[in-house]
């Protein structure tokens, strides 16, 4: 078994863009006695920048373990077993134009057990290579952008299914 986990440093910089955005909205929230409209607008964004900070906190607590016969996430309790698995969805997400920067995130789902992961993850390689050997040996049918995203990394899909 080996228990992975996300990087401080990329759990600090989201807390540090939650806490940006929350100030540059609390600030005017306060400060100021915007129209009734506005308030709700400032309220939602501020309500988006808490549920970010709360999910890096969420992501830094977790411990992904990467067990033979399947991946565990603590402290959540979530399991997905390889020999149940049936959906393996891989997507980038980029935050330019160009493509060139973004992350991957992984969505893996297994009866009712769902997890998600991003390319932040120490150790994500690996879990994705031994996720898509899993799909392969359950001959699972993959989107073409999970496919392409594959190929791209350098990993073989799975065959499509005849």
């Amino acid at each position: 078994m080996r228990a992975l986990r996300y990087p401080r440093v990329a759990t600090a910089a989201d807390l540090a863009r939650a806490a940006a955005g929350a100030t540059a909205v609390g600030v005017p929230l306060a400060a100021a006695d915007p129209p009734g409209w506005l308030v709700l607008l400032l309220v939602a964004a501020l309500a988006l920048f808490a549920a970010h900070a709360l999910g890096a906190c969420a992501r830094a607590m977790h411990r992904v373990c990467l067990e033979r016969d399947g991946l565990v996430i603590q402290p959540r309790g979530v399991r997905i077993p390889w020999r149940a698995l049936e959906t393996l969805d891989l997507r980038y997400y980029s935050t330019r134009r160009d493509g060139e920067r973004g992350w991957l995130e992984l969505r893996l789902h297994a009866g009712s057990a769902r997890a998600r992961i991003d390319s932040r993850l120490d150790g994500f390689r690996g879990v994705l290579e031994r996720a898509t050997r899993a799909a392969r040996e359950r001959d699972l049918a993959l989107s073409a952008a999970t496919v392409a995203n594959l190929a791209r990394l350098g990993l073989s899909p799975p065959e499509p299914r005849r």
